[in-house]
């Protein structure tokens, strides 16, 4: 039997009146609270125009509750601060509020409500709601708490692997994510030991045009589980899976689900936080202080107990959209490609939580461009290096060309990053030029086209390079080659075509 952690609340409060205004039939004077609590009650309990309107009557419920209790205090350190709009809702269709369905239509439905912590870059805990007619229930869910729900994959069941995926899925639709390490290989159905990489994959299945709480409007969602070791996925152990909303919502959901039902007059006893404040987050669950191990590789890894690394992101983020350009980011940040660029990548940006580096195409200013790199901060203070690619132009070059673009692009942010401050282009493309770090851009390209002559690798990286110093010692017949063989390629009439 999986352990009974989560409490939850009950309501004796009346929800009235098919414009749904809320109405509590036992009246309490509100605790005193001293300014920072309130303005914590403010951040906490803040919704807008846009939030969802059964969002809108949950916080309402909490934050009446919270005048009573002052459970935040402790909640709000714990779990961090609620997303209300970026709540998912994971049933599908349904237009009614709070189970107020139409008649013959009452449907069940849950919504899961992100909680992340300030500065962080990832779902601390899910607010968990569940609604059918005229009852609903709350439960929180930490997601260091996923090996009480078990490994084993049984319909019907919840488990660990289903409770990390949905926590992936926000953390997705919040930061852009679309890879995962999965460090506790029982997740996947491994051992302690093994690890995963998930990545999320192009939707296939049909939108459901009622979820207006996320970008996640598809039924179920494919993602690629493959075996991990090393920092590099193992050839040949990758499989496709998918999850589905249903998964989520059955007749089995873990732990005491307790409905709200409408008072009947008896008055009730004194409000508490109603368990919504776990009282110990972080429990020792799996039986040992910590478990060290090491990899195939040798390298060595630590599990703690009631670990929130389980499994994380990685922060190089591929949002790119044209099939063709998307598959060649893929390809240029592969683990499995051996080379000190693309190690830079993945040691830099994948190993630190508060540096990023995203991949996008779209139509650029100068359309002149092939792609331009953007060093700019977020609204949590992250850095991040934006990479655009120019999807007009781009897709009808070769795979070849466009390689030595992505590692062009590259180059900017291991430069700026390098200096820590943004290099304006003209000194970076100065930097590029100079022979060593020429040939670190071509040996990036050779090693993903090993069968390309080293000569049209090189001239292929001086592109973009013209304006250089360097590029003025080189002599017409040089130049003119690098002219050639860059128009070759970038119009598609030489080396491998993308599309």
């Amino acid at each position: 039997m999986q352990p009974k952690r989560f409490l939850f609340l009950t309501n004796t409060c009346l929800l009235i009146s098919l414009a749904f205004v809320l109405t509590w039939c036992r009246k309490a004077d509100d605790t005193t609270t001293d300014p920072a609590s309130q303005k914590l009650a403010n951040e906490f309990f803040d919704v807008s125009a846009q939030t969802d309107a059964t969002m809108k009557i949950v916080a309402g419920r909490l934050s009446e509750r919270n005048n009573r209790t002052a459970f935040i205090n402790k909640l709000s350190q714990q779990a961090g601060m609620p997303k209300w709009n970026d709540a998912l809702r994971i049933t599908e269709g349904g237009s009614g509020i709070m189970g107020m369905e139409a008649k013959g239509t009452v449907k069940k439905k849950m919504y899961a409500v992100p909680f992340v912590k300030p500065g962080a870059k990832r779902v601390s805990a899910l607010l968990m709601v569940k609604v059918k007619g005229a009852d609903t229930a709350y439960k929180i869910v930490y997601r260091q708490h996923y090996p009480d729900y078990g490994f084993e994959e049984t319909a019907g069941q919840w488990n660990a692997r289903k409770l990390m995926l949905l926590f992936a899925m926000m953390e997705e639709q919040l930061f852009g994510y679309k890879n995962f390490v999965v460090n506790d290989g029982r997740i996947m159905g491994g051992k302690i030991g093994d690890r995963f990489r998930i990545s999320f994959e192009a939707a296939q299945s049909s939108s459901d045009p009622n979820n207006q709480l996320s970008s996640l409007v598809t039924t179920c969602k494919p993602y690629k589980s493959c075996v991990y070791v090393g920092g590099s996925t193992t050839p040949g152990s990758c499989a496709t899976r998918s999850i589905c909303k249903t998964e989520f919502v059955n007749d089995n959901e873990p732990g005491d689900w307790q409905n709200f039902q409408p008072d009947e007059g008896g008055g009730g006893g004194e409000m508490t936080d109603g368990g919504i404040v776990d009282p110990d987050p972080c429990p020792v669950q799996q039986g040992t202080a910590q478990t060290t191990w090491q990899d195939a590789s040798g390298t060595t890894y630590v599990l703690n107990p009631c670990d929130e690394n389980a499994w994380e992101p990685e922060n190089v983020i591929n949002n790119v959209e044209n099939s063709c350009l998307r598959g060649m980011v893929d390809a240029a940040i592969s683990n499995n490609i051996r080379h000190e660029l693309v190690a830079f990548i993945n040691n830099t940006f994948s190993l630190n939580e508060d540096l990023d580096l995203m991949f996008e195409d779209g139509t650029l200013l100068d359309e002149s461009d092939d792609a331009t790199t953007s060093p700019e901060g977020t609204a949590s203070g992250i850095v991040r290096y934006r990479i655009r690619l120019n999807s007009q132009k781009l897709p009808a070059s070769s795979k070849e060309y466009i390689a030595a673009t992505i590692f062009h692009e590259v180059m900017h942010a291991w430069i700026s990053h390098n200096k820590g401050k943004v290099i304006p282009d003209n000194i970076s493309h100065g930097i590029m030029a100079d022979p060593t770090t020429l040939n670190r851009m071509t040996t990036a390209v050779l090693s993903m086209y090993p069968s390309l002559d080293p000569i049209v690798a090189q001239d292929l990286c001086w592109g973009g390079l013209e304006q250089t110093q360097q590029w003025g010692l080189l002599s017409t017949d040089v130049k003119n080659r690098i002219i050639f063989n860059n128009t070759q390629h970038l119009t598609g009439n030489a080396g491998t075509k993308c599309n």
